[in-house]
């Protein structure tokens, strides 16, 4: 069983349903995958296969389950997470969490084509996270108690995640050095890349934690000055880093505060008795470098630039995750959906045909799932590999936090507008069958659809239907002023319509209106749709963003008190209250 990288049929795999090949490696390749649940939950996943063929080599297999054993231990904001291992038809594999962003070698890559820089607050958080995480690791204790002293051995750029969200993840222990380790690697074998290994690594030499923070240092390093610290053929490299020698940050970096240069040389000591004894120190030394130091503001920074380097990647893994989607959804079709309709069990139906085509349509969960899955997994198999979840098409002015996405919504309800005699004057007698085309069209020709709709209007002013569908179509391209406008139209014919309001507030928070966006979204709350949870969800990314830690866990847990299967509320409601622990 294999799907290709341009495959768009879904394969069963137990309990989860294959969606592509994204990336493959000399060991294992790497899957994106949803699981199915109940009560029509999604979750999309990462998984890693084993390739059969190397099944009967048990060197390999023995790596392969070391390295899932690891990573069951590892739980922490800034480390990939993994969910699952097992062994199902005769094929070992690990599931993970699929994260949406770029790694840091493509990051790195795209700046100095565009010749921009990281800049000095950006690569101090990335440097800070990545330590935070390495820290949490280095310390880590086995379930005895006893410490695993893992040490990860290939801190490079291409194993550092930045999701869209700003967040910074560590990727692939399976290198590590880990205490007792079955495969552990012998003195005298290198394993990572040369051009970030600490001295007595690329010597092959013992080593120990902070071979890692001499790694960490030589990503700082290329990410304050722009430039590789070692460069050559693989000879020259070997060399180079043997002997650590590379120009001193001193004279490439003058304008560098000097307590920064100074823990900059301490990192990248040659003798490791030289160096910082772990990375609590290191992260300490770091936080100090800058003083005026912000998680919550350089989080958004860094998705900021994130977003706009890579907006057209974006997009187009946007499209395909979409399409993947629905085609996994088309061929196995959701229990949950009553087949007269195309409802949701449960719900009522429309007055209006055309309405309730589409909403039909937004409600099933392949379609729906890529508006609001939460962003969740991948790993270090192959660098420059984009992946995310979130509908809209372009990165907004000033982008959130994408970890937990901003939903737009379909309606519940047709809006039942009262045209003016004038209005039905003007009617052509084939404005249904126009709608009907038009909705036909609004996944697969947008254009076409917007000019249908466009037309309409013309004719009815006041047709909120036409209004409504015209939002959510500037959503898809990422025009949410215009979707803002739109949406603003159908409320002041339907002021009591909370799927306007809805998406209303999510265009004002994709637009980095976030008070605008909380009025809406509490409006919508005040009206108390079936679907409150979702609003509250949406309003509680606001607040965080706009520092309200509090009132946004509030909003999660009333959003997981209305609706306990509202898996990414709890999700997100345990994730700010991991930072909050971690943040000072």
């Amino acid at each position: 069983m294999a799907l290709g990288p341009m495959s768009s049929e879904a394969i069963q795999f137990g309990k989860y349903t294959l969606l592509d090949r994204i990336a493959f490696g000399g060991m294992a390749e790497l899957y994106r995958a949803k699981i199915k649940g109940e009560q029509g939950f999604e979750k999309l996943v990462a998984i890693k296969k084993i390739y059969t063929h190397l099944h009967s080599q048990e060197e390999m297999v023995r790596a392969f389950i070391d390295e899932a054993k690891l990573a069951a231990y590892l739980q922490h904001a800034n480390i990939v997470e993994v969910y699952d291992f097992g062994c199902l038809e005769g094929t070992y594999f690990i599931v993970m969490e699929y994260l949406r962003g770029k790694d840091l070698r493509s990051i790195s890559n795209r700046l100095q084509d565009s010749e921009q820089s990281l800049g000095l607050n950006n690569s101090l958080f990335i440097a800070s996270s990545i330590c935070a995480g390495l820290e949490y690791a280095h310390q880590l204790p086995d379930i005895a108690g006893n410490p695993l002293n893992i040490v990860h051995r290939d801190i490079s750029p291409q194993n550092i995640f930045v999701t869209y969200s700003g967040q910074v993840k560590i990727l692939d222990f399976g290198l590590a050095k880990v205490a007792g380790r079955q495969s552990a690697t012998e003195a005298g074998t290198l394993k990572g890349k040369l051009a970030y290994m600490a001295p007595e690594q690329a010597q092959g030499k013992v080593i120990d934690q902070r071979s890692d923070i001499f790694s960490l240092g030589i990503i700082l390093y290329e990410m304050l000055s722009g430039r590789r610290m070692y460069e050559g053929d693989t000879l020259k490299l070997l060399r180079q880093a043997q002997n650590r020698s590379f120009v001193p940050p001193e004279l490439l970096m003058p304008e560098l505060p000097r307590s920064l240069q100074d823990t900059l040389q301490r990192m990248l000591a040659f003798v490791p008795a030289d160096r910082y004894s772990d990375c609590g120190e290191v992260l300490s030394a770091l936080e100090g470098c800058q003083a005026d130091f912000s998680y919550r503001s350089q989080e958004r920074q860094l998705s900021r630039m994130v977003c706009n380097l890579f907006a057209d990647d974006k997009q187009t893994e946007e499209d395909k995750l979409a399409a993947l989607l629905k085609a996994s959804d088309d061929a196995s079709p959701n229990p949950y959906v009553r087949p007269d309709t195309g409802a949701a069990a449960g719900e009522g139906t429309s007055s209006s045909v055309g309405w309730a085509a589409l909403k039909a349509l937004w409600r099933r969960p392949g379609p729906r799932m890529a508006w609001l899955a939460v962003g969740v997994a991948l790993l270090g198999l192959a660098g420059g590999v984009t992946f995310w979840v979130s509908r809209p098409a372009s990165p907004p002015a000033k982008p959130g936090r994408e970890k937990t996405v901003f939903a737009a919504r379909p309606y519940t309800e047709a809006p039942q507008a009262t045209p003016t005699p004038a209005a039905e004057q003007k009617a052509a007698p084939d404005q249904g069958k126009r709608a009907q085309q038009a909705l036909a069209l609004m996944d697969s020709d947008i254009e076409a659809a917007r000019r249908i709709w466009r037309e309409i209007l013309a004719d009815t002013p006041d047709n909120a239907e036409a209004h409504f569908n015209l939002g959510l179509l500037y959503i898809r391209s990422g025009e949410y002023q215009p979707a803002a406008a739109a949406f603003r139209r159908v409320l002041a014919l339907q002021p009591q319509m909370p799927d306007a309001l809805f998406n209303l507030g999510f265009a004002y928070a994709k637009s980095g209106r976030y008070d605008e966006a909380v009025e809406s979204y509490t409006q919508a709350v005040a009206l108390d749709p079936p679907y409150q949870d979702e609003i509250l969800y949406n309003l509680a990314t606001v607040l965080e963003i706009q520092g309200e830690r509090q009132k946004a866990l509030q909003k999660l847990q009333t959003a997981i008190e209305l609706n306990p299967e509202n898996e990414r509320a709890r999700d997100y409601f345990e994730q700010l209250q991991r930072k909050y622990r971690q943040t000072p």
